[in-house]
């Protein structure tokens, strides 16, 4: 997993960066409040990669990431796990929302229905 870059800004857009690392153009989701500080097209930026996860603690409230990417931020008690009985056999990811918009009503329902999710909905026997 790519964890940080510095390069020539190629394009901006808000959410979205792509940054010039030895003529490879990569590409990175950032949060408004990263996009807002990015100097100008053509001039450096470095990126800690940690979008996703950065969006759902600042803006969106929910990331699917692999566990090991946010055990910072749940030993902060900063997100919380959405399913912690769901224990998948090959794949495993998690759901985490921010633990301060827990209470939200469209936070609340959206989980409701994940959990509601049978395995067998997933094509699983």
């Amino acid at each position: 997993m790519i964890a940080h870059f510095k390069g020539t800004i190629l394009q901006k857009h808000p959410g979205q960066v792509v940054i010039d690392i030895s003529g490879v153009g990569y590409s990175a989701t950032v949060p408004l409040s990263t996009f807002f500080k990015l100097d100008k097209v053509g001039r450096t930026a470095e990126l800690f990669i940690r979008g996703i996860i950065t969006a759902a603690l600042e803006r969106i409230g929910v990331a699917l990431v692999p566990n090991y990417c946010v055990t910072r931020e749940l030993m902060g008690r900063r997100l919380k796990n959405v399913f912690p009985s769901l224990d998948l056999m090959e794949d495993q990811f998690y759901i985490y929302k921010k633990k301060k918009k827990s209470s939200l009503q469209k936070h609340r329902i959206l989980v409701d229905y994940l959990n509601s999710i049978k395995p067998a909905e997933f094509g699983e026997p």
